[in-house]
């Protein structure tokens, strides 16, 4: 019969030897060790990255209470719009079709990114790759048209995240969760 393996508590720089605990307990004790050595700057990109999320889900609300619905009801006043330099017409009923389609769309890329944030405060690196690319877009967008508005400030917000994830700090915890997870399975203890 085999004894179950305890280990002390791991030092600081020092790996964290493999034990014969149940996964969930030994994820938790994890996700403790690595809440108290997370740097500020990913604490703070990610509560920043969950305010912005709100903001666009309160922006989202407010959109859908405020927006004129009857103007898309009436069937002979299609919707006419430029595109591309091309003026293009659309009945009433795609019109509405394409407002609630592109609300719901936006609200489940919110999530998503919700999400990731939460991963990425775990220390997970694909999380943070994921997040910088799809937060740069809109930045790089903000940097070449240079045209600043209500929406710019949520631009700005995304860009101190980007900035936040990639110091020095943050890519030290990235690589202290990613050393803590790598455990050889030939060192794993059978059950």
């Amino acid at each position: 019969m085999r004894e179950s393996v305890q280990n002390p508590a791991p030092q600081a720089g020092s790996r964290q030897e493999p034990t014969n605990e149940k996964s969930s307990g030994a994820e938790q004790q994890r996700t403790l060790q690595v809440s108290k050595i997370r740097p500020w700057a990913m604490t703070v990109a990610f509560w920043i990255a969950i305010a912005l999320a709100a903001a666009t889900i309160v922006n989202l609300a407010v959109l859908l209470l405020t927006f004129n619905w009857s103007a898309f009801a009436d069937p002979s006043n299609p919707r006419t719009f430029v595109s591309y330099g091309r003026t293009m017409t659309l009945p009433s009923d795609i019109s509405i079709g394409v407002t609630i389609a592109g609300n719901v769309l936006a609200l489940v890329i919110v999530v998503v990114l919700a999400r990731l944030a939460f991963r990425l405060r775990q220390g997970n690196n694909r999380a943070r790759i994921i997040l910088t690319i799809v937060g740069g877009l809109p930045v790089i967008g903000f940097v070449s048209t240079s045209r600043f508005d209500v929406f710019s400030v949520e631009i700005l917000a995304a860009a101190v995240v980007l900035v936040l994830v990639w110091l020095p700090p943050s890519n030290a915890f990235i690589r202290r969760v990613k050393k803590s997870c790598l455990v050889p399975r030939s060192t794993q203890l059978a059950p």
